[in-house]
């Protein structure tokens, strides 16, 4: 186990029953996940849903000035 600021790793081993599938070994920023400190969740948005919702509502702009200069993350936002 270590850890790195606020986030905790740990090593594990895992037998699994049938193939499994890990991810494409992709990184993405803490402004492209929702982590839920209350119900410790990590969510991560379908992109083009998540552009179709911010178009139809005209959060375009508020969407892109957040990416550009905030510090926030996206849970925050």
């Amino acid at each position: 186990m270590s850890s790195i600021g606020h986030l905790t790793m740990y090593d594990i081993r895992l037998n699994t029953i049938g193939p499994v599938f890990i991810g494409s070994g992709t990184s993405i920023n803490k402004k492209e996940y929702i982590f839920d400190e209350i119900e410790k969740k990590v969510y991560i948005p379908d992109i083009d849903r998540f552009f179709s919702y911010l178009e139809k509502n005209n959060l375009l702009e508020y969407y892109t000035s957040f990416m550009l200069y905030s510090n926030q993350n996206l849970f925050q936002w």
